[in-house]
């Protein structure tokens, strides 16, 4: 025992005399590790892990990281040779420490030296492990059960044993105030909702209270995965899945960091945002990414961002203007096969109007489109047209598809080549549809197409009386 004190205080006293000369000066001894054996330094950033070390494992099984800079603060991990891996904490400041452990990485095993955020740290890493097994073994047993009682049983099982983490956690929070392990932990913690609200009022308080819990203006949270978890679900649960709902909530949540005065949390969170809006499967999340584009890329709201950012966010705005979902639909007066009668779309009578653009040279149009003819002869009687647009240059290989296929829909193209229409319609990619109500607003924007029919009858459906 004496000759582990020994030690220890030995190390304590060469992190001091290192401190001079370096800004991070970092031990990690496992002891077990095979000497030579290569270790990694990585950290967290959002959703992603980042390596910025490498070292070997000494005579002594001390990993050690030295350097003239410091590190970003925030949660970091050791990856061994055999891709386990420990977690600690880098602080703010004092970068200047020693982390204690063996190759099982037992939590009731770990120790730290010069550092109260990874004393915190790890003493809640010890706490949390018997609860946190037991949680394991609830959650098998779950995933086995065959009745709902058996399953209840387990969700309460794991309820509780979620609540008994959380307050270990509070516990580290109030032995370890004004630490960054605090301000990670309260933002883990979940939202305590009052007593004696209905269902819609529990939802209401806890949408209206989520951030509560979150210091917005600790950047470095950003280096845990605490932060882009909370966004993730935040956006994709707890706020309504409606595209102008959704902005109202995203401003909202802007706002505050802007008043937390956060940069890189600031400037994460708007990307973040506007790159899951671009790939979000639902439909009409396009209108998202106009409105970020527009108010904040395009505006001087995002500094960091570089010209050809801010050059393809205005580009989007201006190819997007007319086509967003719940807008009237760009007019378009085109003529028939025949060159003598011409169609605007604002003068079809119908409940529901598909406007397709398509090529009869194009391989999915070749699939889709006759799909999408069984779909109008079964539908048409219910009031559903279809205003379908030639954007091909083989006028006769068009018209010969259309008698094949007995395309008797409303079949229109533009001789003349003078319509504006695909400006209009930042029309670049065959089939594009827009499924439209009887006001010729756009509800759905470039459904796939097999989803077309499903997607009228859920319109016939809201509608009906």
């Amino acid at each position: 025992m004496s000759i582990k004190r020994s030690g220890l205080l030995s190390l304590i006293l060469l992190l001091t005399s290192q401190l001079v000369s370096a800004q991070h000066d970092i031990t990690i001894n496992i002891k077990g590790l095979a000497p030579g054996s290569t270790c990694k330094l990585a950290h967290y950033y959002a959703d992603r892990n980042n390596v910025v070390d490498s070292t070997r494992v000494d005579g002594n099984g001390n990993l050690r990281f030295t350097g003239p800079n410091k590190y970003q603060h925030g949660v970091y991990f050791i990856v061994l040779p055999n891709k386990r891996f420990t977690e600690f904490i880098i602080p703010k400041d004092d970068q200047s420490f020693a982390i204690f452990t063996d190759t099982t990485l037992n939590p009731l095993t770990k120790k730290s030296a010069g550092s109260v955020e990874n004393e915190a740290y790890l003493k809640f890493d010890a706490m949390q492990t018997q609860p946190t097994y037991q949680k394991e073994e609830a959650v098998a047993a779950y995933q086995k059960c065959e009745t709902e009682e058996c399953q209840q049983k387990y969700r309460n099982l794991v309820n509780s044993l979620d609540a008994q983490i959380d307050q270990l956690r509070k516990q580290i929070i109030q032995e370890y105030p004004n630490t960054f392990v605090a301000s990670l932990f309260k933002a883990m913690l979940d939202v305590e909702i009052p007593d004696g609200l209905d269902k819609n009022g529990r939802y209401q308080y806890y949408k209206n209270h989520y951030w509560d819990n979150v210091d917005l203006a600790n950047d470095n949270l950003l280096n845990t995965p605490v932060l882009e978890n909370k966004l993730s679900y935040y956006l994709k649960t707890v706020v309504p899945q409606k595209p102008d709902s959704m902005i109202v909530y995203v401003d909202k949540f802007i706002k505050k960091l802007e008043m937390s005065g956060a940069t890189e949390t600031h400037k994460f969170s708007i990307w973040w945002i506007t790159n899951y809006s671009e790939k979000a499967p639902r439909m009409c999340m396009d209108k998202v990414v106009y409105h970020m584009a527009k108010t904040y890329y395009i505006k001087g709201k995002c500094p960091w961002a570089d010209k050809a950012t801010i050059d393809k966010m205005k580009e989007y705005v201006v190819n997007n203007a007319f086509i967003q979902c719940d807008m009237v639909a760009p007019d378009m007066l085109l003529s028939d096969t025949s060159k003598v009668k011409r169609y605007r779309l604002h003068d079809v009578e119908a409940e529901i109007t598909v406007v397709i653009f398509w090529s009869h040279t194009c391989g999915h149009c070749m699939v889709d489109v006759p799909n999408l003819k069984v779909m109008y002869d079964s539908m048409k009687q219910k009031g559903v047209e279809v205003y379908a647009v030639y954007v091909g240059d083989e006028v006769e290989g068009w018209k010969a598809f259309i008698d094949k296929h007995e395309l008797n829909w409303i079949n229109v193209y533009d001789p003349s080549g003078r319509s504006d229409y695909k400006q209009l319609y930042n029309q670049v990619r065959t089939p594009e549809a827009y499924i439209l109500d009887r006001q010729k607003r756009i509800v759905y924007k470039n459904p796939t197409p097999r989803y077309i029919g499903l997607l009228i009858d859920r319109m016939f459906s809201n509608t009906a009386p």
